[in-house]
């Protein structure tokens, strides 16, 4: 369980740090108004949706988070300092980037972006969830009530906001004994 809350900490670190570029950057938005939207809006659809809730809002933000996607794509390709998607293949400063595999004559990026990854996969699939090898994997929408009244039945609203914020990332796969 230890290392599925540090493996769902750096998971969770990783998007909010992602949300923050994106909120910074084409927003110009503080940090900390993002992390605190972010936050507010998280627990307040966990809290008052349930699992149902939680569900709807990760349908919902997967279409949003794809259009944005697509969006961006073809504005930056379109951009008339890339003149388009064949001139942005054709940049030397592309072509070296788009080999599937390393090259493998070159050690230190072989182990740090081939070799690193795939053992840490291959240890976090084999372990999982035997402390101390392996992480398991902590699901979200387990912890969830299934709605609101549950949520509240346990132990009221105070409750209900912990439930969905605490239980939320700390659950570990049922698999583990």
């Amino acid at each position: 369980m230890y290392l599925g809350v540090v493996y769902n900490l750096l998971v969770m670190a990783t998007v909010l740090l992602g949300a923050v570029k994106l909120g910074t950057v084409l927003f110009g938005v503080p940090a900390w108004v993002v992390l605190a939207v972010t936050a507010v809006a998280s627990v307040l659809y966990s809290t008052i949706g349930g699992i149902r809730g939680t569900i709807y809002a990760d349908f919902y933000l997967f279409a949003v988070i794809m259009v944005g996607a697509v969006a961006v794509m073809v504005y930056g390709v379109s951009a008339p300092e890339v003149g388009g998607y064949a001139a942005l293949m054709k940049n030397a400063a592309v072509v070296s980037k788009l080999n599937f595999l390393p090259d493998f004559s070159d050690t230190d990026t072989l182990v740090a972006v081939f070799v690193i990854p795939v053992a840490i996969q291959w240890w976090n699939v084999w372990y999982s969830g035997s402390e101390p090898g392996g992480g398991g994997y902590a699901h979200g929408e387990d912890a969830q009530p299934r709605a609101r009244r549950d949520a509240l039945r346990a132990g009221g609203p105070v409750r209900a906001s912990s439930v969905a914020v605490v239980h939320r990332r700390v659950r570990v796969d049922r698999r583990v004994p």
